[in-house]
């Protein structure tokens, strides 16, 4: 936090708790986006284990094989993005929460300084 004068801080509380809430809505829309991408790559995961067992691989090669396939790879790359912007985004949150509390013990120690 960048040091105010007394009169700036209710402001930029109030500018903080909005980017709080804009990123609570950006977090639950990562959070859709994560469980939607956990749910494509598991599918097609168990999808590409049947198919090898059915064509009679190894049990003992075919994860390595589901998971060095092309498709798989690609829906755990796109799973893992997915997980790392809904960890940002919750970062995010946090980073404001505690902007935030910051700024209001500023302001209660201001107001206790003044009273």
């Amino acid at each position: 936090m960048q040091q105010l004068d007394s009169w700036e801080l209710l402001p930029y509380l109030n500018k903080r708790r909005d980017d709080l809430n804009k990123a609570l809505t950006i977090a639950k829309e990562r959070g859709i986006e994560l469980a939607a991408a956990e749910r494509k790559y598991r599918v097609e995961k168990r999808k590409a284990i049947l198919q090898a067992k059915h064509n009679g691989e190894k049990v003992s090669l075919i994860m390595e094989l589901v998971n060095g396939d092309e498709v798989i790879s690609q829906l755990r790359y796109e799973r893992d993005v997915a997980k790392t912007l809904y960890a940002s985004a919750t970062e995010a949150i946090n980073i404001y929460k505690l902007d935030c509390r910051l700024v209001e013990a500023q302001i209660a120690r201001d107001w206790d300084k003044n009273a």
